[in-house]
């Protein structure tokens, strides 16, 4: 969550004692192959919100977008889906340094590259790699990435002095006990995307990363991180959590309870790229695993109604619920010495939450506000005149005049049929709009940030209409 959540210093150092440090760093191959989707088109490698590294991108490779690896990347992705982490699955997983990339030899590695996602396999995965090592050489990327160190230097810098990591929480939370090491890294060409890969190392150490983009900003331009800690634990724990869905079978296990909750929160979730509930499982857990991180570390009470109302602004109803069961867990480790021992009791608890799903949701939205009235009434009608240029939506309470607070998702007519909004006063905002003739459109009014003082969400209001001649 893109929060500022401040830390109360002195009391976690007493509490947890001396933390151990995790190094930050820009890895060339994140940034090489961020650079190779963006290049082939991946929309979610091809954020401009960095926008001056990302010119500096464009004024050095664009002219390399016809190249083979980039033909090839197109090629996988219409085939096999490669995108999204996987991507940076790849990338950590690489061995070896400057275009002279290999496959990883660890099996557990090899393992973790040709998941069963069918995506990366023994027959892309190879050929991916050696055409990446092919443009590497073409396209002087070792002079770009050179030519960049003190941007890169500049953004370590910023990041250790923001954001102070506590890597003891994790093994001890999770009951694993194991050499397993921590990497940040900053990725400047990734936009407003974050990732939390793992691999394993030629010596079988387990290789845990928080691939981080570069998307916030002071008013001078310079990046800022302080919102990262919770991104970073958030990612952090994806690499305890997603091995144990998978040792656990929990999705196959409650198939029937994942059918249910999913029949209600499933929109919501595809929006988020969260297709099926095996990935929401993984989600819920880590979200939830962030909450306790906070609470842990003694974070504002605030802080952390926040981030569980915020959760469940994004259809995660049953957060409160789990971070109450993490709290059990938490309370009985003589009886659980690690996290796959409770891993019964999440099951059942999903059991449950399939049961209340829809209360759940009422219950939330019952001290929501919501959208009192939108004018012009366009709604359901088939002709609404496509020259109409905006629409006043009127909420049920004050709402903070915050970017976001307020917001309207396009999620059919096309991305530029919203151009901007204005708060016309404390419950009125203003979007304005590019509607185009005989075309049929579905807005979705919601929240992305708190939009009151309590840190409630909107209640989310969709709008279907289709436009005339």
């Amino acid at each position: 969550m893109k929060k500022l959540l401040l830390v109360i210093a002195l009391l976690p150092l007493l509490l947890y004692g001396s933390q151990s440090k995790v190094p930050v760093k820009i890895d060339p191959r994140v940034e090489l192959c961020s650079i190779a989707f963006r290049l082939a088109g991946a929309k979610e490698y091809s954020s401009n919100v960095n926008a001056t590294y990302i010119k500096d991108i464009e004024e050095h490779f664009n002219a390399y977008e016809n190249d083979t690896l980039i033909r090839y990347v197109k090629y996988l992705r219409d085939r096999t889906f490669i995108g999204y982490d996987a991507v940076m699955t790849m990338a950590v997983s690489l061995q070896g340094k400057n275009g002279k990339y290999t496959l990883p030899t660890h099996e557990k590695a090899i393992e973790i590259l040709y998941d069963n996602s069918g995506r990366w396999n023994k027959w892309n995965a190879p050929e991916f790699i050696r055409l990446l090592n092919e443009f590497y050489e073409k396209s002087d990327f070792e002079t770009f990435f050179r030519s960049h160190k003190k941007y890169y230097d500049s953004l370590v810098e910023k990041f250790n002095k923001e954001v102070n990591l506590d890597a003891n929480w994790f093994p001890d939370f999770y009951g694993t006990h194991t050499e397993d090491k921590y990497h940040v890294i900053i990725a400047p060409s990734c936009g407003n995307s974050n990732y939390g890969p793992h691999t394993y190392s030629e010596n079988g150490v387990k290789n845990i990363y928080a691939v981080l983009g570069v998307f916030n900003f002071e008013e001078d331009g310079s990046p800022t991180f302080s919102y990262k800690r919770e991104i970073v634990v958030h990612e952090m724990n994806h690499s305890y959590i997603n091995p144990l869905t998978e040792t656990t079978h929990i999705a196959d296990h409650i198939k029937d309870s994942g059918d249910k909750i999913m029949a209600v929160v499933g929109e919501d979730m595809k929006m988020q790229a969260y297709a099926d509930f095996k990935t929401v499982i993984n989600e819920s857990l880590v979200r939830a695993a962030v909450i306790r991180y906070m609470k842990d570390h003694c974070l504002p009470v605030e802080d952390i109604k926040t981030e569980i109302i915020s959760q469940k602004n994004l259809s995660y109803y049953w957060i409160d619920g789990l971070d109450s069961l993490y709290e059990e867990y938490d309370n009985h480790r003589d009886i659980y010495p690690d996290m796959q021992s409770f891993y019964p009791h999440i099951e059942n608890y999903f059991k449950k939450v399939a049961q209340d799903i829809n209360k759940m949701k009422d219950d939330f939205y019952a001290n929501s506000p919501h959208v009192a009235s939108v004018t012009p009434l366009i709604d359901g009608k088939r002709d609404v005149s496509p020259s109409i240029k905006s629409i006043e939506v009127k909420v049920s309470c004050p709402v903070k005049k915050e970017a976001g607070a307020v917001w309207l998702l396009v999620k059919e007519g096309g991305e530029d049929a919203f151009s901007s909004v204005t708060i016309k006063n404390e419950d009125t905002v203003v979007f304005y709009l590019n509607l185009s003739p005989n075309t049929k459109y579905h807005f979705i009014i919601r929240s992305f940030v708190p939009a009151t003082d309590e840190g409630y969400f909107i209640k989310p209001c969709e709008i279907r209409f289709k436009t005339g001649k």
